[in-house]
């Protein structure tokens, strides 16, 4: 269980239509080696069962052709990796080298659609506590400023 009382779920895909939720890695993994199933690439891990069940809806409202283009996890830049110039001998020669002294920051997005009309819909899965952590919140502040995107919060 997490610092947010929400479990991590663990989806093995056994066959196309058979699919098994477990709360643990570790049961995730045994079960997977039981059945000689690779957990690698047939696990999905969600942040919670409620992330979990918005995307079994999600994938229902595709198969209708309600929205369109869905995706898991899709990652936006909201500040680029700063770099800094640096000498550095190579071979005997000074030359000057990139060196990353500061990682990027990002947004992950629980999911990403299109609508019939085109536009783009991106959705996070959050409950009343996650949604106002400082970082979610600045987050959510830097989609909108930098990448125009108002972002749409499942509760």
């Amino acid at each position: 269980m997490s610092k947010y009382n929400n479990h991590k779920v663990y989806i093995v895909s056994v066959s196309s239509l058979d699919k098994r939720k477990f709360y643990s890695r570790a049961s995730a993994q045994a079960f997977c080696d039981e059945n000689n199933i690779d957990f690698n690439e047939c696990t999905e891990i969600f942040d919670s069962d409620k992330e979990y069940q918005r995307g079994e809806l999600l994938k229902v409202l595709e198969q209708r052709g309600e929205i369109s283009d869905l995706q898991r996890q899709v990652e936006y830049v909201l500040i680029p990796a700063q770099y800094m110039k640096v000498l550095k001998t190579v071979r005997k020669k000074e030359v000057l080298k990139d060196k990353r002294i500061e990682a990027p920051i990002t947004y992950k997005a629980d999911y990403v659609y299109k609508l019939p009309d085109g536009s783009t819909v991106v959705e996070d899965v959050k409950s009343e506590m996650t949604r106002k952590l400082p970082d979610y919140v600045m987050k959510r502040k830097l989609m909108l400023y930098i990448h125009g995107i108002k972002l749409t919060e499942i509760l």
